[in-house]
């Protein structure tokens, strides 16, 4: 395995400009990619916050590296680089984007090793340079989100030697991207609560190349127990392996803010099932952020798909907890 890259100036949390600092408990939400700016709408309408942090994805299956450079949300059609630039010191996106171009962690066995040998860096920096050409330059970069899961195209794997190369990548790929002029990003270490691999530490990249650590956790795919909402709910999922609880632990033990890029309660029908209308899950999730001695940001993801459900009034419950909490 190639040795980790030394590591540039640590990009303080908050960087230049943006909406998400250490401290700040930042209000996020992801409404989609198309008729975004309606959907943005309604969800402040709803829950009476002006949101001045968006979440974005760019991923999925069959991107090339062309595409990976080049992500759609700093092209000014979209409409993102237009939202930014009109309170550039108050607004930021967050970035979801995979650790490598998904073309190349499913033809290439090896990745992992030749991506901690230094042989993507160049990717790295041009997509560094778009995104500052675009004035997003300081984005939150949720990298290789969910890497614990074996859904994720950038899975951590599961050996040792797996595990420790794909931390050697995110620190390669943080290094390169800090180093392009005029970058002040905030990278994301972000695991899916409760994913397939066991354990935080064989995959942590290290203090020097992360700034937020984060955790995805929905009111499902964690073992529960509880009976559907009660006061019980949110405490069965929070402490269950790998967990809200575990992670927050682990943030802290690092000297790092906390982050849920990806929260929600999810429908009772799902595979897993959800708790529906859950207010006591949203309430504990309120709790742990206004708790939290370092937090940055929290986002519920507000698409309308997967059985994830909406801040509107399908969701009362929900809606009026939220409020409480974050309002």
């Amino acid at each position: 395995m190639a040795a980790p890259p030394p590591p540039t100036s640590t990009s303080p949390a908050g960087g230049a400009g943006g909406a998400v600092s250490a401290n700040s408990k930042t209000a996020c939400v992801y409404v989609g990619s198309a008729s975004w700016q309606a959907n943005l709408a309604v969800v402040e309408q709803a829950t009476g916050l002006s949101y001045g942090c968006l979440e974005t994805f760019e991923t999925g299956s069959n991107m090339s590296w062309s595409s990976w450079v080049d992500p759609w949300v700093a092209q000014p059609a979209n409409g993102y680089t237009g939202w930014v630039a009109a309170d550039p010191s108050g607004r930021t996106v967050v970035l979801t984007v995979d650790l490598v171009a998904s073309d190349e962690s499913a033809s290439d066995a090896s990745w992992r090793g030749h991506c901690a040998q230094g042989q993507f860096t160049g990717y790295d920096v041009q997509l560094a340079q778009n995104l500052v050409a675009a004035g997003l330059g300081s984005s939150v970069i949720r990298l290789g989100a969910e890497m614990n899961g074996t859904w994720a195209d950038d899975f951590v794997g599961t050996t040792a030697t797996e595990q420790s190369n794909w931390a050697t990548c995110f620190a390669r790929t943080v290094t390169a991207m800090r180093a392009v002029a005029g970058a002040s990003f905030q990278f994301d270490w972000n695991v899916a609560a409760c994913g397939s691999v066991p354990g935080l530490a064989g995959f942590y990249p290290g203090n020097a190349y992360v700034d937020i650590v984060g955790v995805d956790a929905y009111d499902t795919g964690c073992p529960m127990a509880a009976p559907p909402a009660s006061t019980a709910t949110y405490a069965v999922v929070a402490s269950s392996p790998e967990g809200l609880d575990a992670v927050a632990s682990f943030a802290a033990s690092q000297g790092k803010p906390l982050s849920i890029p990806e929260w929600a309660t999810t429908a009772p029908t799902g595979s897993p099932p959800g708790y529906g209308d859950d207010p006591y899950y949203v309430a504990g999730v309120g709790q742990l952020v206004a708790s939290s001695a370092s937090f940055a940001f929290q986002s519920w993801y507000d698409a309308g798909d997967k059985g994830i459900l909406q801040l509107d009034a399908s969701n009362p419950l929900s809606l009026q907890a939220y409020r409480a909490a974050f309002g």
